[in-house]
């Protein structure tokens, strides 16, 4: 678990840099905390304490992160400069992207099969 939780009183931190670099790559991707909740499957008073204050998060919930906003883990860390080096998809299709994720993975293939058929007509 990346667990840098600061030492002190609940209550009393200052929004973290975490917290603020994640409300902006959500803000940036077009998506309320209760979608981004959906998303990764859980509330979205945990995406809200995330944005407040440090707080645990599993290697695989900044990998959703990541994949959602459009964004690198060291964006999202803070571990090298940001730079965006192309536009994402709009937050609808990053939505249907993480939905896609979750399917089984015949269905993942079904739909991969789908859309190169539909890329290969149009190109």
């Amino acid at each position: 678990m990346l667990d840098d939780m600061p030492r002190g009183r609940p209550g009393k931190y200052p929004r973290c840099e975490f917290g603020s670099r994640l409300a902006e790559a959500r803000q940036r991707a077009g998506l309320s905390q209760v979608e981004v909740a959906e998303a990764l499957g859980m509330s979205q008073r945990t995406i809200a304490h995330w944005e407040r204050k440090r707080s645990p998060l599993y290697p695989d919930q900044l990998i959703t992160l990541c994949r959602l906003f459009d964004v690198s883990a060291d964006e999202l860390l803070g571990t090298k400069p940001t730079a965006r080096q192309r536009p994402g998809p709009d937050s609808k299709l990053r939505r249907q992207l993480v939905d896609i994720e979750k399917l089984p993975r015949t269905d993942q293939t079904y739909v991969s099969r789908f859309l190169a058929q539909v890329l290969t007509e149009r190109g």
